[in-house]
């Protein structure tokens, strides 16, 4: 990527929102006349708003600028920044190439190579933290909320970052007969920008071809799933789908409430599972969404 003088040549950076963009562009500078390589140098900023900036600047007289590496990094902890980077020719600008920069992501070009990003760390997207029960656990004959999973309930989850969430809940029981609801919630030491869930449970007290009850939340609360059952013989299949956002980091706890202790303690049948999926921090979409 080369910069002459005679045609005043610059590179210059279209920054979409007002954040914490760091460049760098490395070059060597050369006679034009010979092309023989003279110097090293290197152009550095800070871009905190949305404008065009000039990242890498028109050579002296009779020289020529080689790009040799470029770095354009977002630092924002929390903006999402589209960045386009701009060959200007005399006043005319020519984009060379347009990236969206999630926080903590990076553009860079280098020679032989061209452009390509570099993911944050703490933005993985895709990243899947997930547990399924291999063998059927126990939980407890009570009232209160109570994990998933009687051991290993908790997963850690990271602040600012949105997560998809699913999940399939089975509980069988074999003994009691008091008269219960269910419920499905959330519970743990993360706090929530937001949540938003489905959960789907089917109808009746066995497992066999049934009709299902659908309801929706906005909220990580307790909310009924299932009707009042007395069986001594309830089973349950609830399945939950939906999207979290993270506000503070802590721990997330998929939970289960009986409204009354039914009499006896029920089983968490293998194959239960529930997964979370890590759209990144800060994500708000990802692909060419106009």
């Amino acid at each position: 990527m080369n910069l002459t003088n005679a045609a005043t040549d610059k590179l210059e950076l279209i920054t979409s929102a007002a954040g914490n963009i760091d460049v760098v562009a490395d070059f060597t500078e050369a006679a034009s006349a010979t092309l023989v390589p003279s110097a090293a140098d290197v152009q550095h900023a800070n871009i905190a708003t949305a404008a065009t900036t000039e990242i890498c600047a028109t050579p002296g007289a009779n020289k020529t600028r080689a790009l040799t590496f470029l770095s354009v990094r977002n630092r924002h902890a929390s903006v999402v920044n589209d960045v386009t980077v701009v060959f200007n020719r005399g006043g005319t600008q020519r984009e060379r190439h347009k990236e969206t920069l999630q926080p903590g992501e990076c553009l860079q070009w280098a020679q032989e190579l061209g452009f390509f990003k570099l993911a944050a760390a703490a933005s993985g997207f895709g990243d899947v933290f997930m547990r399924v029960l291999d063998a059927d656990a126990t939980g407890q004959n009570v009232a209160t909320a109570q994990p998933w999973f009687p051991a290993l309930g908790a997963v850690a989850v990271e602040a600012g970052v949105t997560y998809e969430l699913e999940g399939k809940l089975v509980l069988t029981r074999a003994a009691g007969t008091t008269s219960h609801t269910t419920g499905i919630g959330f519970g743990g030491t993360a706090t929530l920008t937001y949540i938003d869930w489905v959960a789907q449970c089917r109808e009746g007290d066995v497992q066999t071809l049934a009709d299902s009850d659908m309801i929706s939340a906005q909220s990580a609360a307790n909310l009924q799933v299932k009707a009042a059952s007395i069986s001594a013989t309830e089973a349950i299949g609830v399945t939950v789908r939906g999207v979290v956002k993270i506000n503070a980091a802590g721990t997330l706890i998929p939970q289960f409430t009986y409204s009354a202790a039914p009499g006896g303690a029920p089983t968490v049948e293998a194959g239960s599972f529930f997964k979370l999926t890590k759209l990144g921090a800060a994500f708000a979409s990802k692909g060419s969404w106009t």
